[in-house]
């Protein structure tokens, strides 16, 4: 078995192929987006066994501050063979040599979570994902005076310039462990969705929605970031958000139907209100992230891990 790091496009695309496979029901970021996203701190690997490309391996900074990101994934087929081992030693050296004193991972059941912890992993959070069917949307309610929604693409600069006004007001508000560092660079790019709106007040930016289509699935998209900056509270912009929603949703490159709409939140359905839990349901068992605080040893096997 060998490793190597993805470097031309036919490298990525067996590395999405093995994404595809392992995790069904995300989607999966494309080629071009790969390569946007490309910097000395992301790690692609490829795991290669008799010529045939049996495992992926991710790793970079985390977007929880202080932290490297692991995600060795192998092809059912092909577990129990020491090739998620050989994965995650790649992934963990290398966030070694960035510095970072501590490696966060996602496991989806238990056997995950039990291999994960011979690692020295442990639970620090959970996340449910959810779907929601998109056809025959209500019809958005009226903003509040003084606000207007603009698409992201009719107003791209919009994006990088209120990262500071904006997404350093509303990451800080994400339900999670570890406070979010994100970087204007990333802010800019994995974070900007495919198909977003901005409401504007007073030519500044205070709220946020958009969807990232599926290409490998066009019947679907992955819910981006929906966000209104906290001192707009008071404009009472709920309203709005869900305006932003039923817009993204009906986004032209869907198809007509009943689209799926993946949203990852940091809390379980019976958490939500029952406006919002009506019409979603959960896709996976809630995810468990995990936190190691040195390098990992052992073994590990299961939808995620090998």
């Amino acid at each position: 078995m060998e490793l190597s790091v993805c470097v031309t496009d036919d490298d990525y695309e067996a590395w999405r192929a093995i994404r595809i496979a392992v995790v069904p029901g995300e989607r999966c970021v494309t080629v071009a987006e790969l390569r946007a996203q490309d910097s000395p701190s992301l790690l692609l690997l490829l795991a290669v066994m008799d010529g045939t490309v049996v495992g992926s391996g991710t790793a970079d900074l985390s977007y929880s501050a202080g932290g490297g990101f692991a995600a060795p994934r192998v092809l059912s087929e092909h577990r129990r063979r020491g090739v998620g081992t050989a994965l995650l030693r790649a992934l963990a050296e290398h966030c070694t040599g960035l510095g970072l004193p501590e490696l966060l991972a996602r496991v989806d059941d238990e056997g995950s979570l039990a291999f994960a912890e011979t690692f020295g992993f442990v639970e620090v959070d959970r996340e449910v994902e959810q779907v929601r069917a998109v056809a025959g949307e209500p019809h958005p309610p009226a903003l509040p005076g003084g606000v207007d929604v603009v698409a992201l693409d009719q107003r791209p600069e919009l994006w990088a310039d209120c990262y500071e006004t904006f997404g350093t007001q509303v990451l800080p508000d994400f339900a999670v462990h570890t406070p979010l560092e994100i970087s204007a660079e990333q802010w800019d790019t994995s974070w900007r969705a495919d198909q977003g709106f901005l409401a504007l007040h007073r030519g500044e930016v205070i709220g946020c929605a958009g969807l990232n289509p599926d290409p490998d699935r066009r019947d679907r998209a992955e819910h981006a970031l929906t966000a209104v900056r906290r001192a707009a509270g008071g404009l009472h912009l709920d309203a709005g958000r869900q305006r932003f929603d039923a817009a993204t949703q009906r986004a032209p490159r869907l198809r007509p139907g009943p689209d799926e709409h993946h949203r990852v939140a940091g809390a379980s359905p019976q958490d939500l209100t029952p406006a919002a839990r009506a019409p979603v349901s959960p896709v996976w068992p809630p995810s468990t992230r995990l936190r190691s605080p040195r390098q990992p040893r052992g073994r590990a096997s299961s939808r995620g891990w090998s």
